[in-house]
């Protein structure tokens, strides 16, 4: 060891000889050798350049940490999904399933929680609505996306953009993970429709459609003809043995999957399919709902060679149709800014959706919904983007809007949203505009600011014994107390009241009574 010496004689250090050092390592030292260095004459420091930026050598507090650079940030945002559904596979070989339990709005009650599948079949739940942003992202290609669609397994999105390129999203961590290019034709990726089976079918603005494996890599060399121009919507069947697709100027085409074969044209009379805008199948059935650009939805049996009834269902074109999971209500949406809700069963219009926080503004004249799309997990939960860079969440309870996202894409002006997609799992709800930005929308955490917000509720701190309950909110007048944990007695079983929301007993306590019982209660007694 050699010992290095600065212009001060009684200030040194020690530093190994021959060793080549870079700029990182030498800033470094000159920083440790500062702090030892404590000269009772300051002189001027010029900043220090290291790699494209400047970091000043002393700060006013003369704090050690300050002399390093920055460090960027290492931590990712992360939705992560498996904890919640770790525990529910835990927990419930012990329990209940699927036992409702409310809890207080604290982080420390996040190991807690149940994934959102726990919550389906509760229609006064309303988990599925996602308004907060958890990352964005510009797209990685020169290419703007044109279609998107999450994984099976809801772990990576997938997209297509105008120079016929997939790019795979991390579900997770929202980075960037590959992009491919389909070897058939050419043209910009202009629908995506996953099968059971793990299979992708890919649509292109020349008409072809191509199957792809869950590597992205061709499964045929063949391709579904029929269709000669841009690909506008294509849908699987129930079983996942036909595929029926719509284009510009063409008839609606049902194919075989195995075969390639053209099974059926869609026509009728009084109708007029070559101007179809987008199609979707039932989940359950085979039957096809199709939207017009001359107003009208018609339903289609594929067993029968017309349709088995037409709608004039909207005043504009048709922009899109999409079918709910229990294959019971179609969601339309048109250019005459509503978005409507039909009952199969008897052919009936049951909601209609109007913005009314649009109406009366500038934007009322050309207002529009772009696209629709239901929760994966809880059916009565649906969402809508429009031209004015908003997303919407609507429920089939009501007709009115539940949350709003008010410039969601486009802030300096209204940017339109074009794509819109829910994870399988229903915790992630993607979208794209024309701002050429991809967002993720997730519920916002527990204690958050956006979640207190919006659920601004006081949290009461009372004597309950040793059990801390599930929820203590103000109501009114009165305090509410309901807990899970509670033991109640026989003597005390009058005073309490079964909750339906929960199946939990709560006791409402005026504030007299609790005035009373405070100054009443004796002092504990202190033994020597």
């Amino acid at each position: 060891m050699m010992l290095f010496v600065d212009k001060y004689p009684y200030k040194a250090i020690a530093q190994k000889p021959c060793i080549k050092r870079d700029a990182t390592e030498c800033f470094r030292l000159k920083a440790f050798k500062a702090v030892l260095c404590n000269a009772t004459q300051p002189t001027p420091i010029t900043p220090l350049r290291i790699s494209g930026f400047t970091v000043k050598m002393f700060s006013d507090e003369q704090y050690p940490n300050n002399y390093y650079p920055t460090k960027l940030g290492i931590d990712r945002p992360a939705i992560d999904f498996n904890s919640s559904i770790c525990n529910f596979l835990k927990n419930d070989i012990y329990k209940r399933k699927f036992e409702r339990k409310l809890y207080v709005n604290h982080p420390i009650y996040l190991r807690k929680i149940r994934p959102l599948f726990c919550y389906s079949n509760m229609i006064d739940r309303y988990d599925g609505v996602l308004c907060h942003l958890a990352h964005s992202c510009i797209n990685k290609s020169k290419g703007i996306i044109v279609s998107l669609k999450w994984f099976n397994d809801g772990k990576r999105l997938l997209t297509g953009t105008q120079l016929s390129e997939l790019a795979i999203w991390n579900g997770l961590y929202f980075n960037f993970e590959d992009m491919k290019r389909i070897p058939i034709g050419g043209g910009a990726v202009s629908c995506l429709e996953w099968s059971k089976n793990d299979n992708v079918f890919a649509g292109n603005s020349l008409g072809q459609i191509v199957i792809l494996s869950s590597a992205l890599n061709l499964l045929d060399n063949y391709a579904f003809e029929g269709l000669t121009k841009n690909v506008l919507d294509i849908s699987l069947s129930c079983c996942n043995t036909k595929l029926a697709g719509c284009a510009d100027t063409c008839n609606p085409i049902i194919w075989d999957i195995k075969t390639r074969k053209i099974i059926k044209d869609l026509k009728g009379k009084n109708i007029d399919t070559n101007n179809i805008s987008c199609l979707s199948w039932n989940p359950i059935n085979d039957i096809v709902a199709s939207g017009n650009r001359t107003q009208t939805i018609s339903l289609w049996d594929i067993r029968m060679n017309k349709p088995i009834i037409s709608i004039n269902a909207h005043k504009a074109n048709v922009n899109k149709v999409k079918w709910n999971y229990n294959g019971l209500y179609l969601l339309s949406c048109s250019k005459d800014s509503l978005i409507k809700l039909w009952d199969i069963r008897n052919y009936k219009l049951l909601y209609v959706y109007k913005n009314d926080n649009i109406y009366n503004t500038r934007f009322s004249s050309n207002y529009e919904p772009t696209y629709i799309t239901w929760n994966p997990i809880q059916n009565h939960i649906f969402a809508s983007s429009d031209n004015k860079g908003n997303i919407k969440f609507y429920s089939t309870n009501d007709c009115k809007c539940i949350q709003t996202i008010s410039s969601a894409h486009g802030i300096d002006k209204p940017c339109s949203i074009t794509l819109l997609d829910w994870n399988p799992l229903g915790h992630l709800l993607t979208s794209f505009g024309d701002d050429k930005l991809l967002k993720f929308w997730s519920a916002s955490s527990c204690d958050s600011i956006i979640s207190k917000e919006i659920d601004a509720k006081p949290l009461v701190n009372i004597n309950n014994g040793v059990s801390f309950p599930n929820s203590r909110y103000i109501n009114d007048e009165n305090m509410v107390d309901v807990s899970s944990n509670q033991s109640i007695l026989d003597s005390e079983e009058e005073g309490y009241q079964l909750s339906k929301l929960n199946n939990n007993y709560y006791k409402k306590i005026s504030r007299k009574r609790r005035m009373v019982n405070k100054m009443t209660k004796p002092k504990p007694s202190s033994t020597t």
